[in-house]
């Protein structure tokens, strides 16, 4: 445990874990009793509205669904359901233990509700911001692989620079991607809409996001769900995605900006 230390200035944003089953169309017959169940960690709820888009053979069909949010009331950890994916969220990580232990205790619930018969998708998912100082380097804090291309820099002012690596594991896929340049975000723009996920900043400044999105899949072969199948695949996930951050990050950063 020592070399993946809690580094007492971690530049973690978020955590997420995502489990989504056999699709409940009914699932919102089950929402009240569900936030009833929750009510004490969860006081807060909201509901938002998402639109849909089902492509047929010969027609275009655009369908409104339901998307509920329990949250706690600091909004700092985040229950979502809707009909066929429970999410849990927190930007309040301790470390993995405490992280699994609350997100497991939500799942349960629901299980016990709503008892889904299929399990199809575990996403277990980080979020780290990197900020530059003046005077510092990318290469301060992470591998100078991320850094702009050498070979483009002569063309003009670089802006920014998207990344994308993705990785076979044992478990599933890890995906890690990242945006390097002057800006004002906190997370990349595709979880923007998580109620509880802190909002881009008033100014933009010098900065790394890196985010690590590890997933494993049922694909086509039918698989039960199952939380003790579930618990022992998020450890495995969390293992390997922890792995990815202390190798992509520098010795010095973790040594002496975040510990």
């Amino acid at each position: 445990m020592g070399k993946y230390r809690k580094l007492a200035r971690q530049p973690l944003v978020f955590a997420l874990a995502e489990f989504r089953f056999s699709q409940v169309l009914q699932i919102e017959e089950y929402i009240p009793e569900y936030q009833e169940l929750l009510r004490k960690s969860y006081p807060l709820t909201e509901t938002v509205q998402e639109h849909a888009i089902k492509v047929g053979d010969k027609s275009v069909d655009l369908r409104q669904r339901s998307r509920w949010a329990f949250l706690s009331a600091d909004r700092r950890n985040v229950v979502t359901l809707d009909q066929d994916r429970l999410i849990f969220f927190t930007t309040d990580y301790p470390r993995f233990e405490g992280f699994a232990s609350e997100c497991l205790s939500a799942l349960e619930l629901f299980v016990k509700l709503v008892e889904p018969e299929l399990l199809l998708r575990i996403g277990l998912r980080y979020g780290d911001l990197i900020k530059i100082g003046d005077g510092e380097k990318l290469e301060d804090y992470v591998d100078p692989y991320f850094d702009y291309p050498k070979l483009a820099i002569p063309l003009g002012t670089p802006e920014y620079q998207r990344d994308e690596v993705g990785i076979r594991t044992d478990v599933g896929r890890l995906l890690i991607r990242s945006i390097y340049g002057d800006s004002n975000l906190v997370s990349l723009p595709d979880i923007q809409g998580i109620p509880g996920l802190p909002q881009p900043e008033k100014s933009s400044s010098n900065r790394i996001i890196l985010d690590f999105d590890h997933v494993w899949s049922a694909d086509e072969e039918p698989t039960r769900f199952d939380i003790g199948h579930i618990e022992k695949t998020l450890a495995k996930m969390h293992e390997t995605a922890r792995d990815a951050f202390w190798r992509i990050t520098t010795d010095d950063a973790k040594d002496n900006k975040w510990s």
